[in-house]
């Protein structure tokens, strides 16, 4: 059931890192869906990844960049466009 999808495609994956909290928090979710069978390549229909989302919200510097290292650890995929029309992550706040 984890890995069961919204009517967006949205799974619990995608929704443990978009919650607004910590990156650390959302790293704990993670391995707990993916030990539940969650699949860390799962996206929307939008074709927003977890990692997509890591990258555009959360914004506290290393906790962020060790949950978007630890997503690809898991072989999130990086080839994955989104589907929002002029939306770029441009890389990290200066």
């Amino acid at each position: 059931m984890v890995s069961q999808a919204s009517s967006t495609g949205w799974t619990a994956i995608i929704f443990a890192v978009s919650g607004g909290g910590e990156a650390s928090a959302a790293r704990k979710i993670v391995d707990l869906l993916l030990s539940h069978g969650a699949h860390v390549t799962d996206k929307t229909s939008e074709g927003w990844t977890a990692l997509h989302l890591t990258a555009l919200l959360h914004d506290d510097g290393g906790e962020a960049s060790a949950l978007a290292t630890h997503l690809l650890s898991l072989d999130a995929r990086t080839d994955v466009q989104d589907m929002v029309p002029g939306l770029y992550f441009h890389g990290p706040k200066q």
